[in-house]
């Protein structure tokens, strides 16, 4: 069964969304916070025993048992899971209008735009506004109130906004037909106009009455074709009063026109082919005439200068342009003429010649700018990209015309060639990492002087001193220079890292400092390393052979120091918390000496290192290997403090042989804090297992421990004096003294039964 309404709801179009007021947050605000509400109202009643100031006799506050009751926040949970069943199902119905989406979301001037450059007839534009109209009435027979669960759903607003969409479209449809129809109209006005304009336009030449009698062929062509237009201009008017668009009476009138209007322009198409027909007797003889006289071959050549080709190409094309106004002129007579045929082998030939002539000309316009360019200036890359150009045309023109014997094509061919061959050798010389070094190299090389930074210093100068002789060997200096500017800028990045990079120190206490973290360190250190072992490795490093070493030893020995300081702070801070117990250090006095001495060192060079301005300054504040020699020395006296504190504590296990169940740190910390038994309990359950705490009285200095969760009663009272060993004895005695306790036997029995509470208690 539904439940009965409890909301109504209206639904909305804003913009191209659907939406429902109220929204969901304030449905959620009305009935999630409903508890709230009544706690907040019962906050104002008072009880009565805080009315008349009685004892609450452990009664609460209204707003607390509301509160915490458990039926209460219940059926607020309820109430919040049937809000949101309700408003999924809300959503659920809402998705029914989706079909219908595309009338409001799609934007109407940009599909208008889309379907008038798609052309569409007039019978699209019939079925689309109808469709509209049975779109508005499928939205119509919706529902308008329908029951959601518990809310009463109006649609009314919706469907009106959606109704009023199609209504949208129907008439922007109708306004885009009327615009595409009038355009229609008024295209055909106007090629009538233009048509009858050219068709009455008469030639006052022969070359005018070839295309004139052009012209009326193509109008005489496109009759039947611009026809075809009229039948769709008039179902678009046809469209339009089926659907009342408003169009003006001059629209129409034009429209009703059109028939008288073409017919009109036919006859006159009829009137230009009569004059066009006057007009070619007129010219016949003239033709005639100017054919017989006009020259029909030539003996004009130039091979040799440019201005000879222009000139010689403006009188064939004289020529061609004569021959082709004649040909024009007896094609509208039916008269052909002969094909000039050695006139057609001089174009050729001239196409030839101004081919390679052209390249002549572009290869020495090239030279002249290289030769006289200041060598810093040249731009190899477009050098390269033209002479590659011109090498493989005068090698293609080379084979296509070897018949012809030119001597041009190859004495050019081999200059292009030789240029081509120096281009590896300018790339070398101006190489960037090229230094004074690599210079002199190369003049010593040659056995010649110049000066690779003066303006003199240009291609000319470099293929009079014939530099490509020794090309080979400048290319192998310009390479050592690229591989020598690359060690040079690594050690320079070394330089720059290690002269800001720092180990990360902490204070420790008073000018002790402890050393935090060097992994960027290590990082750097290891890849320098590498770095440099792999500059050493290449012949190109001798001008840099002293840094690298340098930097090399500098590195190795700043790696040793930082792998032997941690052991020292490792070793140093582990023995540092032993020492601290006055008990140990009166057991071991030969090496406290030794240990205060180097905590002195250690306070030494941790200072020193924390000082330094970076991670070399602070490994090399004294000159090498003092820092190395004075850690490894610290290591060894620490490794002797630890040997004999290893003794120390086998002494102690024999004593007490249970120490032996737990580790050196753990026996380390139990003698360190002889004095402070509380913090020794942790350790209890290694040494005896079923005792886990033993409470301490120590105004009386008594000792009662806890066996297995039993509190034993105190049979005894032990002093807590004396070494740690001996207080682990106590117990021990004292577990035997109160068995019988545990087991309700005499004392006798538990003399005679050692085993059972050996076994209780786990006591040797």
């Amino acid at each position: 069964m539904a439940p009965s309404p409890l909301i109504k709801m209206n639904l909305y179009l804003s913009g191209k969304d659907i939406i429902y007021i109220p929204t969901k947050s304030e449905i959620a605000e009305t009935f999630t916070t409903v508890l709230e509400e009544i706690i907040h109202i019962m906050g104002t009643i008072p009880r009565l025993f805080e009315k008349f100031g009685l004892p609450a006799g452990g009664l609460k506050k209204f707003t607390e048992v509301i509160r915490n009751d458990a039926d209460s926040n219940k059926l607020q949970s309820l109430i919040n899971t049937e809000i949101e069943f309700n408003i999924s199902l809300l959503l659920d119905h809402i998705r029914m209008w989706e079909p219908y989406s595309h009338i409001w979301k799609t934007d109407k001037d940009e599909f208008l735009e889309q379907y008038r450059i798609e052309g569409h007839k007039a019978a699209d534009f019939d079925a689309l506004i109808i469709n509209y109209s049975n779109l508005a009435n499928a939205v119509q027979i919706q529902e308008t109130i329908n029951q959601i669960h518990f809310i009463t759903l109006n649609s009314s607003n919706l469907k009106k906004s959606i109704i009023a969409h199609c209504l949208v479209w129907q008439t922007k449809l109708g306004e885009l037909l009327r615009r595409i129809t009038e355009a229609d109209i008024d295209v055909v006005y106007e090629y009538i106009e233009r048509s009858s304009v050219e068709a009455m336009t008469m030639p006052v030449d022969l070359a005018e009455l070839a295309s004139a009698m052009a012209t009326y062929e193509r109008l005489m062509s496109e009759i039947a074709p611009f026809e075809k237009t009229f039948p769709p201009i008039t179902d678009q008017m046809q469209t339009l009063a089926k659907f009342d668009v408003e169009c003006s009476s001059d629209m129409q009138s034009r429209h009703e026109n059109i028939p008288i209007v073409w017919t009109e322009y036919l006859n006159l198409l009829e009137e230009a082919k009569k004059a066009l027909e006057l007009n070619k007797d007129k010219f016949k003889a003239e033709l005639l005439e100017q054919a017989e006289a006009t020259p029909t071959s030539s003996d004009v050549s130039g091979k040799d200068a440019m201005a000879q080709l222009k000139a010689f190409r403006e009188q064939l094309n004289a020529l061609r342009a004569q021959e082709q106004q004649i040909r024009d002129g007896l094609a509208v007579f039916n008269l052909t003429t002969p094909v000039n045929l050695d006139l057609q082998k001089m174009e050729k030939e001239l196409e030839k010649l101004e081919e390679v002539w052209g390249l002549v000309y572009q290869w020495e316009e090239s030279w002249e700018k290289y030769k006289t360019q200041t060598f810093w200036e040249m731009e190899t890359d477009e050098m390269e990209d033209n002479v590659m150009f011109l090498f493989r045309n005068f090698n293609r023109l080379s084979r296509q015309l070897k018949d012809k014997g030119w001597d041009i094509i190859d004495t050019t061919r081999v200059k292009v060639d030789a240029f081509r061959r120096t281009l590896p050798l300018i790339g070398d010389l101006k190489n960037p990492c090229m230094r004074e070094r690599h210079w002199d190299r190369i003049k010593a090389l040659m056995g010649v002087e110049f000066d690779q930074d003066s303006e003199d210093f240009k291609l000319e100068l470099i293929v009079r001193l014939n530099f490509q002789m020794y090309s080979d060997d400048i290319a192998e200096i310009s390479n050592a220079a690229t591989m020598e500017l690359n060690i040079e800028n690594g050690l320079k990045a070394i330089r720059e890292v290690w002269k800001n990079t720092t180990y990360e120190m902490q204070h420790h206490k008073g000018d002790m400092y402890r050393i935090k973290n060097v992994e960027d360190v290590m990082q750097f250190l290891e890849d320098h390393q590498v770095q440099l072992s792999s500059m050493k490795s290449t012949k190109y490093v001798e001008p840099f052979i002293k840094e690298v070493d340098y930097w090399e030893k500098s590195l190795g020995y700043v790696a040793e120091c930082i792998e032997i300081s941690l052991q020292v702070q490792r070793r140093y801070l582990y023995l540092e918390s032993i020492f601290s117990g006055e008990d140990i250090r009166k057991q071991l006095p030969n090496e406290v000496i030794i240990f205060d001495t180097l905590a002195a060192d250690w306070t030494e060079v941790t200072s020193n290192m924390y000082a330094g301005s970076n991670a070399v300054e602070a490994c090399l504040y004294k000159p090498a290997p003092y820092l190395f020699n004075k850690l490894n020395k610290m290591v060894d006296n620490l490794d002797g403090i630890l040997r004999a504190l290893e003794k120390y504590l086998e002494t102690k296990r024999q004593l007490f042989p249970r120490f032996y169940f737990i580790s050196n740190d753990d026996m380390l910390e139990i003698l360190g804090n002889s004095k402070k038994p509380q913090l020794i309990q942790v350790h209890l359950k290694k040494l005896f297992d079923n005792v886990n705490k033993i409470r301490i009285d120590k105004r009386n200095r008594l000792i009662t421990p806890t066996v297995n969760g039993v509190h034993l009663a105190d049979q005894a009272v032990r002093k807590n004096e004396g070494c740690s060993q001996n207080f682990k004895a106590s117990p021990n005695m004292f577990v035997k003294m109160t068995v019988k306790q545990i087991y309700n036997i005499p004392n006798a029995e538990v003399e005679e039964s050692g085993d059972k509470a050996s076994d209780v208690f786990s006591i040797e």
